[in-house]
């Protein structure tokens, strides 16, 4: 399988959505942390507030990715080639 490709498109799906949604996830808590730390420099409480709701969202996000993870490996059952 030069392409990295696995024999199973199933498996690559589940992979992609995973890799996917911890991106996202990356992108928010990024989001998050910028928010917060300009609303604690400007003493803004928007910026504060906004980065405490957004971290609800991460959180369940969070949760989302473990399940996912978790069905992957019982799924599949990868093995190190």
């Amino acid at each position: 399988m030069p392409n990295g490709d696995h024999i199973l498109s199933t498996f690559n799906d589940a992979q992609r959505a995973l890799k996917e949604a911890t991106l996202t996830m990356g992108a928010g808590a990024q989001r998050n942390l910028e928010h917060a730390v300009r609303g604690l420099f400007q003493r803004n409480k928007e910026f504060c507030n906004q980065a405490i709701a957004d971290d609800e969202d991460e959180d369940k996000l969070e949760i989302e990715i473990d399940r996912m993870g978790m069905n992957l490996i019982i799924k599949f059952r990868p093995v190190a080639a």
